[in-house]
Formats: structure tokens, sequence, C-alpha cells
């Protein structure tokens, strides 16, 4: 009820990719203003930090990291986000949230575009030495 009339937002690392997903594909109640704080808004294309913790990993993570474990039934966050730089195809086809939410895929969504043009403002801000997603 609080929020009904609509609110300002900050997100945080991942968090602003998922606040970005909220304005494009809900926005009711609406959001003002977004500032995404480190947000991996083009997604990633590294092996997270999380992985490398345990450098067999990263490996199997990178050979197939849309259906990284038991054949993607279990989905890692950051899987929806991975770009696979040397493969489009294979990103814009497996990747199952950032080239809809981009609307890099062939069928664009008018209210994604909409919804986050109706922002007053957006403020991206980047980490430039960030190691962590």
């Amino acid at each position: 009820p609080k929020l009904a009339n609509g609110f300002n937002v900050v997100g945080l690392s991942q968090g602003g990719l998922v606040v970005r997903g909220y304005i494009e594909q809900y926005n009711n109640p609406p959001a003002y203003n977004f500032v995404s704080i480190c947000g991996v808004q083009n997604g990633v294309f590294a092996c997270p930090l999380e992985i490398r913790i345990i450098p067999f990993l990263c490996g199997l993570f990178e050979a197939d990291p849309y259906h990284f474990l038991f054949n993607g039934s279990i989905p890692l966050s950051f899987s929806d986000y991975w770009v696979t730089s040397m493969n489009k195809t294979e990103y814009l086809t497996e990747n199952r949230f950032l080239p809809y939410l981009s609307n890099q895929r062939t069928a664009k969504n008018a209210t994604y575009k909409a919804n986050i043009q109706s922002l007053n403002q957006l403020i991206l801000i980047e980490a430039t030495k960030d190691t962590v997603v």
C-alpha cells in the first residue's frame, strides 16, 4: 500500500538487473527514478568469483553455462545474464533472461521499451574494478 503511488529505487550489483527486470516487465506500481550501482546490465562474460573458488568449476561452467547443473534444471542466477561473447547465436537462443530484457531477440517487446522510457531518471553507475557479481 505504501508504494501504490510509485517509488524511487536503487539496485546494487545483480539487484540492479532484478530491478530493471521489474521495471521493464511490470512497473506497477511504477518506479519513478532508478539508480543502478555496479549493475550487470550488459551481462557478464567471465567466470564469476563464486565459482573461481573451486578452480575446475570454471572450465565446466564455461563449457556449457546455460545448462551447467543437471542440464539446466537447477539454474544459476548468473547463467541468466551470462553473455557468450564467442557465440552470439548460443547467447540469444540459450539465455533465458537477458536477451529478452535487452530486446536483442528478433521479436521486440514494446512494453519493455515503454516502461523503461517512463522513468524520470535512469542512472547507471559502473564499477571498473568489481570482481564480485
